[in-house]
This record gives C-alpha cells, structure tokens and sequence, in this order.
C-alpha cells in the first residue's frame, strides 16, 4: 500500500512538475530572445 501511494505521488510529480519546468524554462528563453528580437 505504502509503495503505491508513493508510486501515485512520484507519478503525479512527473506529470505536472516536468511540463512546468519546461515552461518556466522556455518562458525564461524566450524573455530573453524578446529583449533582443521582439516577437
């Protein structure tokens, strides 16, 4: 039981954390590439 819910939360953490690390990141690019090419 205990290595499920734990499996359910690191599962939950890869769903939702990775999409949103790649976001700020790209986000963070893409402020940066604005400051010199403005879309």
């Amino acid at each position: 039981m205990g290595s499920t819910t734990i499996y359910l939360n690191s599962l939950v953490y890869l769903l939702f954390g990775i999409p949103l690390g790649i976001i700020i990141t790209t986000r963070q690019k893409g402020g940066l590439l604005s400051d010199y090419k403005p879309l």
